[in-house]
């Protein structure tokens, strides 16, 4: 059963598709003679995937982006952020802070999965929490964060919204007002906020807020290509807002 189902995995990254007969070839010529299908490999259909247009967003890397961020805001004062984008739709990271006082530095994940990614729009839902104590002598996170993210891009410019849930440290409301403070209980609530991004490929300024429990940030993001598919460069704005138009004709 395990070597069947190996076999199997082998075929389908393998296994050539054949095109339509006397279709030519990426090269434009048949790759074989009397008109037999040239084969399209599925690893290279991928590789097309992850060389599409798609816009700059501010929630979703690009696959093999590399990002490094530095954000101002409440309540947690700053954070560094880093990210790896991968496969265009997944993105993991982590972000960490260290203030004076603290003797360790507080650091927590950061995940986003993208549902859907196009040139003008892209939908999908992310995890984060507040570098942020709540009471004091608590290393526990003033709030975790899952939301869903629907943002629109245009030319270097993209904002959204998000919406969904918060889990946050709150008094207990069953105790009286002095001791509450010192019992705090967890409690879920709706929330939800919005997200605006200028820049360019490789950088950016990200403004946020989020509500009931009030977060605001300005960070300011480089992007790197570590193992990207799509053309390196971009760094000066330009008239489009894809992430693959460098090879396309410019605007005047």
């Amino acid at each position: 059963m395990g070597k069947a189902t190996l076999a199997a995995v082998g075929w389908l990254l393998l296994a050539p598709a054949e095109q339509p007969s006397g279709e030519a070839s990426e090269t434009g010529t048949d790759a074989y003679a009397g008109g037999v299908a040239a084969p399209t490999w599925p690893l290279v259909q991928g590789s097309r995937y992850l060389t599409r247009p798609v816009a700059r967003s501010a929630r979703y890397l690009d696959h093999g982006v590399i990002a490094v961020a530095v954000a101002g805001g409440y309540p947690h004062r700053y954070r560094l952020g880093f990210a790896l984008g991968l496969f265009d739709h997944a993105t993991v990271g982590v972000t960490t802070r260290w203030l004076p006082g603290e003797r360790a530095p507080r650091w927590s994940p950061v995940v986003a999965l993208a549902l859907f990614r196009g040139e003008r729009v892209d939908v999908g839902v992310h995890y984060f929490q507040v570098l942020h104590a709540a009471f004091p002598r608590e290393r526990a996170p003033a709030a975790h964060w899952l939301l869903a993210a629907a943002t629109f891009s245009h030319r270097w410019v993209s904002g959204g919204f998000d919406v969904g849930a918060v889990h946050a440290r709150v008094p207990d409301p069953a105790l009286p007002p002095d001791r509450a403070v010192r019992a705090p209980v967890g409690q879920w609530r709706l929330g939800g906020g919005l997200h605006f991004r200028a820049g360019t490929r490789r950088w950016g300024w990200i403004a946020q807020a989020f509500a009931p429990h009030w977060m605001v940030e300005l960070a300011f993001e480089v992007r790197l290509g570590a193992f990207e598919q799509r053309p390196r460069g971009e760094w000066a704005p330009s008239g489009h807002s894809w992430a693959g138009d460098r090879g396309r004709p410019r605007r005047h």
